[in-house]
């Protein structure tokens, strides 16, 4: 029996397909030595997408996994079925790409704004806007659009917009993709496995119909999936769509640390647990009325409080 080490690119349940890191790049099916079923995890899944384990290759061809590497980081949210836990959507991201459309079924910005907060408070590197569906969109939305784009670039986030079904956008994507392990996080319908396909046709994967009376997308993704793009030095992680994420271990007093934009302001609050809401010689508030930070992002900021609030 050999030792080899993998990324996890699919799990399902007690499964997982990892990918060996060696010359071979072998897909071999694992599971969890009994042991490490032991540890003591506070998350639902022990092994997630993008984990690096080390496995031993059995004599039938599977794996046993008996380590995993330190994650740097992880796309967290709290468990649907154990609130007191976590469940781990991917790890190891180098970047997430927020996913999102104006039409069919539109993006509020409230949701990218949740995923901002928690891409900075579980320490992704970069975060970027792809705003699809470009071929949709009238001469108000193209107008609107290119105002969100304007408003996430000017805090220093990355906006762009494209149409997976026009090839002129093709280099566009595929320098934000190249070289990294991207995953990417929307709503159903906004078009993760069309832009998939779009970056490397031969995934063929299958692509949801939107519902003609409601404008939302049907769920064509159902567990996270990490693809190789081969043309790119790339992996891609495509999610399940997204309708709100919960916070896990999020705090109400921590979320302003996690608003970019407020971070020039913080230490000129009077006091140093300030909400930012009613307090006296708020800094932020101050910065909020002389325009230097946008009325939708607080605005959006206070609807993630309310939203901790009612959490509790």
């Amino acid at each position: 029996m050999s030792q080899k080490i993998g990324i996890v690119t699919h799990s399902k349940g007690s499964s997982y397909t990892v990918l060996t890191q060696d010359s071979s790049h072998q897909t071999v099916e694992c599971r969890i030595k009994g042991k490490l079923r032991l540890t003591e995890w506070n998350t639902t899944n022990p092994i997630a997408v993008g984990d690096i384990v080390h496995f031993t290759l059995q004599n039938d061809g599977n794996g046993l996994i008996y380590a995993i590497q330190d994650r740097k980081n992880a796309i967290i949210r709290k468990s649907i079925s154990k609130h007191t836990q976590a469940h781990i959507i991917a790890s190891n991201i180098d970047q997430l790409i927020i996913l999102a459309t104006l039409a069919q079924p539109r993006t509020s910005l409230g949701f990218i704004d949740r995923m901002l907060v928690i891409t900075e408070a579980y320490k992704i590197p970069y975060s970027i806007i792809i705003w699809n569906k470009a071929d949709l969109y009238d001469d108000l939305m193209h107008k609107q659009v290119q105002d969100y784009i304007h408003l996430y670039q000017s805090i220093g986030y990355t906006s762009k917009l494209i149409s997976t079904l026009d090839k002129s956008y093709l280099s566009l994507v595929a320098s934000i993709v190249q070289d990294k392990i991207s995953a990417i996080v929307g709503h159903s319908g906004t078009g993760k496995s069309s832009l998939l396909n779009f970056l490397q046709p031969s995934l063929n994967l299958k692509v949801g119909k939107i519902s003609h009376w409601s404008s939302k997308g049907r769920h064509t993704t159902t567990l996270a999936t990490m693809y190789p793009l081969t043309n790119y030095n790339a992996y891609i992680i495509d999610t399940p769509g997204i309708k709100e994420l919960d916070f896990f271990n999020i705090q109400k007093e921590e979320v302003s640390r996690y608003y970019i934009d407020f971070l020039p302001y913080l230490s000129n609050c009077k006091f140093s647990n300030c909400l930012h809401l009613n307090e006296p010689h708020c800094a932020v508030k101050n910065a909020l009325e002389q325009g230097r930070i946008h009325s939708q992002r607080y605005q959006n900021y206070l609807g993630i409080l309310q939203m901790l609030d009612a959490k509790l």
